[in-house]
């Protein structure tokens, strides 16, 4: 991976040990700001913090907007699922931010967390293809028990239905409820793998 002069110098602000004692200071990209530590948790071996996931989310959310038919999640909403919040009680950041209309509607990314055996929080994505009609999960850190996960991707596909069925959300009426709990699953092969620990 070659950098250019300003991209190392960014890696070396962001990440330079000269700054250790100065985690909390403010990092400003274009309109989103955050926290150094949120940036340092991108260093190798380091976990991955949920606050990196939802700037992610909001960057991507800005640069293909929700007309562009690519709905990129926060993390937030996985927690929604997982307490079993009311769909129809969704934070409105949630809803008025990040979903858009289901006519135009093609993928949707969802970053999801667990916590492995060894006590480590791994994170997945979760897409949900509505062209292909499938269920996408990838997932760098294999698992004998894959089904946990497949089980956990098909209840956030039920959450989703169960959100988009306020048709609010849809700009014709012929265009019919999101079902997207009844798509196929689809583990892609080839992908990267992490040793488990990792």
């Amino acid at each position: 991976m070659g950098l250019d002069e300003i991209e190392l110098a960014i890696a070396a602000y962001l990440y330079g040990n000269h700054l250790m004692d100065n985690y909390e200071e403010d990092i400003v990209f274009s309109e989103f700001t955050s926290h150094r530590d949120v940036f340092r948790s991108l260093m190798p071996g380091k976990p991955i913090i949920s606050l990196v996931l939802d700037l992610v989310a909001d960057m991507m959310r800005i640069e293909l907007t929700r007309e562009s038919g690519y709905w990129f999640l926060p993390t937030t909403f996985t927690l929604s699922e997982k307490t079993k919040l009311d769909p129809n009680r969704l934070p409105l950041c949630i809803t008025y931010v990040y979903l858009g209309k289901v006519d135009s509607l093609k993928r949707v990314f969802i970053p999801v967390s667990e916590t492995t055996d060894e006590g480590h929080e791994h994170w997945y994505l979760v897409v949900i293809d509505r062209v292909k009609r499938q269920i996408i999960l990838l997932d760098p850190l294999p698992i004998e028990k894959q089904f946990k996960r497949k089980r956990t991707a098909l209840k956030l596909a039920i959450y989703l239905d169960e959100v988009l069925e306020d048709r609010s959300f849809y700009d014709f009426e012929i265009t019919p409820n999101l079902i997207s709990s009844q798509f196929e699953f689809e583990e892609p092969e080839g992908l990267p793998t992490l040793k488990a620990g990792s």
